[in-house]
C-alpha cells in the first residue's frame, strides 16, 4: 500500500467514527423529540456496528456497520440498503432523514422511558465529543459497557450500565 493509499485509508476510518458518532447523537435528538423507546445498541465485533430496536423487543430492527462509509441504516427484516447521507448533516437531519426513512420504526419508538433516555444522555455527555459506545450483550463472556475515543486518545473508558441490565457478578 502506497503512503498515498494510507493517507486515504486512514481518513475514510476517520470519516467512519464522525459518523458513527453523528448516529449516536441522532438517537439523542430523537430521545428529545419523544422518540423515547428507541434503543441504541452500538456494539464492536471486528468492526463496530450500531444497532436500533424497539424497547422491549430483543431483536434489532435496523443496522449500520462502520465500515458502511455515510451509509445510513438499512432493515434487517428486508436487507435494503440505506441509502448515502451527504457530509455535514447535522444529528438534527439526520432524526429528519430517520423519522422520514422509517415511519413505522418512529411510530413504536414514540413513547416515554425516563430512565433510558436519562442514562443515554449521561453516556453521551461522558463520551463527547468524539467517543463512540460498544455494549457487549449478556452472551459475550466479556460482557461491559465502554466508549473508545478513536479520534483522540484511543483509549477505552468504563460506562455506567443501561436501566434492566446488570454488571456481571
Amino acid at each position: 500500500m502506497t503512503e498515498e493509499e494510507l493517507r486515504a485509508s486512514e481518513q475514510e476510518e476517520v470519516e467512519g467514527y464522525r459518523f458513527f458518532r453523528e448516529l449516536l447523537e441522532m438517537v439523542e435528538c430523537l430521545h428529545r423529540r419523544g422518540y423515547e423507546r428507541l434503543r441504541c445498541e452500538p456494539y464492536c465485533g471486528c468492526k463496530p456496528r450500531l444497532q436500533l430496536r424497539v424497547a422491549g423487543q430483543r431483536e434489532p430492527v435496523l443496522t449500520r456497520s462502520i465500515c458502511d462509509g455515510r451509509e445510513f441504516f438499512r432493515r434487517l427484516d428486508d436487507g435494503v440498503q440505506g441509502r448515502k447521507v451527504r457530509r455535514g448533516a447535522t444529528p438534527e437531519k439526520l432524526a429528519d432523514l430517520f423519522l422520514v426513512a422509517f415511519p413505522d420504526l418512529a411510530q413504536r419508538t414514540l413513547g416515554p422511558s425516563p430512565r433510558y433516555t436519562a442514562w443515554y444522555r449521561k453516556v453521551m455527555r461522558l463520551t463527547a465529543p468524539d467517543g463512540i459506545i460498544e455494549i457487549f450483550t449478556n452472551t459475550d463472556p466479556y460482557d461491559c459497557c465502554r466508549a473508545y475515543f478513536p479520534l483522540t486518545t484511543h483509549e477505552w473508558v468504563e460506562l455506567p450500565w443501561s436501566p434492566g441490565r446488570r454488571r456481571p457478578a
